[in-house]
């Protein structure tokens, strides 16, 4: 398998975000076994969650960048694909009236 395919880059976030995500909820447990704190020092656990809130408010900046910066590739795609449609229904009926000039002669190129 081709490590730039699609599949392997979409396997490769899902697998980081669930790691993430993991990481995120078992932390506590993981921060007690680190500092072998008993179950009677949560106080010091709720310090180390507070610090959270901080880190909460950058990703949620960084996600609404994220989907602010999507957006606007949006709109310049759908531009493209407008202009992208316009053009090909003038050739469209370019190459009409080019291949039935005695129908559509009197349409296109006569002054009115």
């Amino acid at each position: 398998m081709n490590r730039r395919s699609p599949f392997f880059r979409i396997a490769a976030l899902v697998m980081a975000g669930l790691s993430g995500f993991l990481a995120i909820i078992f932390s506590p447990l993981i921060l007690s076994r680190l500092n072998r704190l008993d179950r009677g020092h949560w106080e010091t656990l709720s310090n180390v969650g507070q610090a959270y809130g901080g880190i909460s408010a950058i990703l949620t900046a960084l996600a609404l960048i994220g989907v602010v910066a999507s957006l606007f590739l949006q709109r310049h795609q759908a531009e493209i694909a407008r202009t992208q449609a316009i053009r090909a229904f003038q050739l469209q009926m370019l190459a009409l009236c080019l291949d039935r000039p005695e129908t559509y002669y009197r349409v296109c190129c006569t002054d009115r």
